[in-house]
């Protein structure tokens, strides 16, 4: 039997916040946790409006609505 089948809920509860905790602290962030696991990720956050202005720029839909160039 492996050592994680003889452990309570309660002890994989604590091993997983023990986890996190320490894995945050070295610069992961937390995306979702339940009780018994836990998603973390490496690095910053996407900076969504950078990759729309980006998207509008390279794509030739760099004029807004409304605005117009005589």
């Amino acid at each position: 039997m492996s050592e994680a089948a003889t452990k309570t809920d309660s002890e994989r509860k604590q091993a997983l916040a023990t986890a996190v905790t320490n894995l945050v602290a070295q610069g992961r962030r937390v995306e979702s946790q339940t009780d018994f696991y836990a998603v973390l990720v490496r690095g910053h956050r996407t900076n969504r409006t950078a990759h729309l202005i980006a998207t509008f720029s390279r794509s030739g839909y760099g004029v807004l609505p409304g605005s117009q160039s005589s």
